[in-house]
């Protein structure tokens, strides 16, 4: 809400002026706190893809703007089944209060509402609920992190078929990469990724009143990659390139000498701004050959080996993209998930050798693709 500097001449002479002008401002100012803005928007960026599980499963969402007085939450799903009115869905949201499985991350715990049991229809749809349909006379204040979750009901696993669509960047507000699921063997819920990296973001609204509207997240400027030598120093052996591209554009750089056999200098990604960029490479033949590979690169395999986890060893093993960065975290029956190092693929996989602690014999292993 913008706050109006208002000039009035003559307020000592007719004084019922600034009367009717405060009253007039206070009652726009209400008007303004009760409209219903969004808080959070993902739905300009859909993939197409769409996924779905048999358990309750959902996104932990961050709010922007200021509103906070619930009003509206949409998601936009797909459907392929027969109209029976007898495919529905329960919406709830949760403060992040439960359990710690991480340093500093915690599950959803506590339940700020439930919806009823939601008809579904085939096809591409929106859910939608409001806050007419919570049934309680008092507003409900949005925490500005909170996590909303999907249960589906009377879908008979066969021909049967149901997604909420994927969007990614978000528009306004923020979500992390993963997303939560109740695992079936505790009843509690746990962090997931996708496994070829795709960011676990769903195509969804939330309007809230009693405050401003979120405002757009930055957009990346969409620019061609550019990438061309631009000093060599023979007298050192110092190259320097310049690459240029879409802000945050995953990209190795690679050299040969036959144009057969490449071998990866470095990934990184584009910056906002090009930056020169200087290696030293002695020279093994008469000619060198650069080329820079920029495709996002997405995890393909990964391996854990305990052939020798009675020895104190442990072989993991990614595959993947160059340029994949990765972290991999890693529990036992004497603690929970922690984590155990980070890696970035070169040359399709990275490896290494767990060294576990004294007199632990069993261990679990998961990976989780970083931005």
């Amino acid at each position: 809400m913008k706050i109006l500097d208002i000039v009035c001449a003559g307020l000592k002479q007719r004084p019922w002026s600034l009367a009717l002008l405060m009253l007039t401002l206070i009652g726009n100012t209400s008007l303004a706190n009760d409209e219903s803005v969004l808080v959070y928007d993902n739905v300009f960026n859909t993939s197409g893809e769409f996924f779905s599980m048999d358990v309750e499963f959902g996104d932990e969402v961050i709010l922007a703007g200021t509103a906070r007085v619930f009003e509206n939450f949409e998601i936009e799903y797909f459907g392929q089944f027969a109209q029976d009115n007898n495919h529905k869905a329960v919406i709830r949201f949760y403060l992040n209060d439960g359990a710690e499985v991480a340093p500093g991350v915690k599950a959803p715990g506590t339940l700020l509402v439930e919806s009823d049991p939601l008809i579904l229809a085939p096809g591409r749809n929106n859910l939608s609920f409001d806050a007419d349909d919570i049934g309680s006379d008092e507003d409900l204040i949005l925490p500005n992190v909170f996590t909303w979750t999907i249960e589906i009901q009377g879908f008979n696993g066969n021909n049967d078929k149901f997604g909420i669509l994927l969007s990614d960047p978000v528009y306004i507000g923020n979500s992390f990469r993963d997303f939560w699921n109740v695992e079936a063997d505790s009843g509690e819920f746990g962090p997931r990724l996708f496994s070829d990296g795709t960011a676990a973001n769903f195509s969804q609204r939330i309007y809230a009143s009693g405050g401003e509207a979120g405002e757009p997240n930055d957009q990346k400027e969409d620019k061609p990659f550019v990438f061309r030598i631009t000093d060599f120093d023979a007298e050192s052996n110092n190259w320097t390139f310049y690459v240029d591209g879409t802000e945050d554009t995953r990209y190795s750089l690679e050299f040969s000498s036959d144009l057969t056999q490449w071998t990866s200098i470095i990934s990184l990604r584009t910056a906002k701004e090009p930056t020169p960029l200087t290696f030293k490479l002695p020279l093994e033949g008469s000619k060198i050959f650069f080329r820079t590979v920029y495709s996002d690169p997405k995890l393909e395999d990964f391996i854990v080996d305990k052939t020798n986890i009675y020895e104190g060893e442990v072989d993991l093993k990614v595959i993947g993209g160059n340029g994949l960065n990765v972290r991999i975290e890693w529990k036992s029956e004497f603690t929970g998930w922690r984590p155990l190092v980070n890696l970035t693929v070169a040359n399709q996989e990275a490896s290494y050798v767990h060294q576990l602690p004294f007199e632990v014999f069993e261990a679990d292993y998961r990976i989780i693709v970083l931005p």
